[in-house]
């Protein structure tokens, strides 16, 4: 049975959700999260149960700006009976490391003096990928000779990596899969991050995928 902090019984079926999912309740306060939540956000349950949902979730929207926050437009959109369209949202983890999710929300009904809200995130990182891929094809394809540094400045390893990155691996996946440590693939990020003169995972991956247009 997945960890609760709740004010009443929550639906059997929560526990059968095959989506990273978690429920906020009295006063905004996260009830319940699953093991593949708790996998999202990398920490662990009993360290984000009777905390504010907006502290611990802390998603922006593709454009940086904040989404969650104390006055929740969610909760209020769940008291207007308009219907809820899916979200996108990033979520940072505790490496630091962006997840793009779309979000499904279903309105559980009211506990006394409050609402239950259920968030079903559905991983959208290749489509987010994809479109920075887009994004700078278009921008470079304006700049003939502009194009980042090419991956045969990386090593076989730091390859093998990115790889795994464009495959939406975190670092201690990578780590495990490659028996590695975590300090070792981090440094490995770092130094590709360096050579392809990205900022981010993200512009990273982007910038490899740009390596192979023709």
């Amino acid at each position: 049975m997945v960890d609760r902090a709740s004010a009443g019984p929550l639906p059997t079926w929560l526990d059968r959700m095959g989506t990273a999912t978690w429920v906020s309740g009295p006063g905004g306060r996260l009830e319940y999260l699953n093991a593949r939540a708790e996998k999202l956000l990398g920490r662990a349950r009993r360290k984000c149960l009777g905390h504010l949902c907006h502290e611990i979730i802390a998603a922006t929207d593709p454009w940086g700006r904040p989404l969650c926050a104390g006055d929740c437009s969610l909760l209020a959109l769940a008291g207007s009976g308009h219907e809820f369209a899916p979200l996108r949202m990033c979520i940072l983890d505790d490496n630091r490391l962006e997840h793009w999710v779309r979000v499904i929300f279903l309105d559980l009904g009211h506990v006394p003096g409050d609402r239950r809200l259920l968030h079903c995130a559905l991983d959208d990182t290749h489509t987010r990928h994809m479109e920075e891929y887009l994004e700078g094809l278009a921008t470079h394809s304006r700049r003939p000779g502009k194009f980042p540094p090419s991956r045969s400045a990386l090593t076989p390893r730091e390859r093998e990596i990115l790889s795994r990155l464009e495959e939406a691996q975190t670092l201690p996946e990578i780590a495990a899969r490659l028996g590695l440590r975590y300090t070792t693939v981090r440094n490995h990020v770092q130094h590709i991050l360096a050579k392809l003169k990205a900022h981010s995972i993200q512009e990273a991956v982007a910038c490899d995928l740009l390596d192979d247009v023709p």
